[in-house]
């Protein structure tokens, strides 16, 4: 199989979202796939106002309930794994979530150390950014 001929939701549902699994997320109450955060800019012209595009994360991954950790942006294997990082950093700005990886179903990038990459099957966030963040509180979330 060549990934490059993959779409981005073929790469989200044969490569990313089964890593995320494996590393011990729940996907039932830990994944949240195309989690819409915006309703769009509202655009006037003249009397005729129209929404523009919703931000929507690819992946947002809750420590627990309601308690958002990191962000996770796809694309396609014709993008670099660090191909959707500034966008990832920028929603995870909005979203005020201290974690922002890019992925390209092939590894990822997470942007805490920009040098390293990880490999998919290996993908153990869920430790990894819990244990950086407990004891913390982030704009009154804590996460402990």
């Amino acid at each position: 199989m060549d990934k490059r001929a993959l779409t981005k939701a073929e790469i989200c549902d044969r490569f990313i979202t089964p890593a995320l699994v494996a590393a011990g997320w729940d996907q039932g109450t830990q994944i949240r796939r195309e989690y819409g955060f915006t309703a769009g800019r509202v655009m006037v012209r003249g009397k005729v106002a129209e929404r523009g595009e919703k931000k929507r994360a690819d992946y947002l991954l809750l420590h627990r309930s309601n308690l958002p950790l990191a962000v996770v942006e796809a694309k396609d294997n014709k993008h670099p794994m660090g191909g959707g990082m500034q966008q990832a950093l920028d929603y995870a700005q909005a979203l005020d979530v201290p974690f922002a990886f890019s992925s390209n179903g092939a590894g990822g990038l997470p942007a805490l150390e920009a040098d390293s990459e990880f490999i998919l099957g290996k993908w153990s966030l869920n430790d990894s950014c819990t244990n950086l963040v407990v004891g913390t509180n982030r704009g009154g979330r804590s996460y402990n």
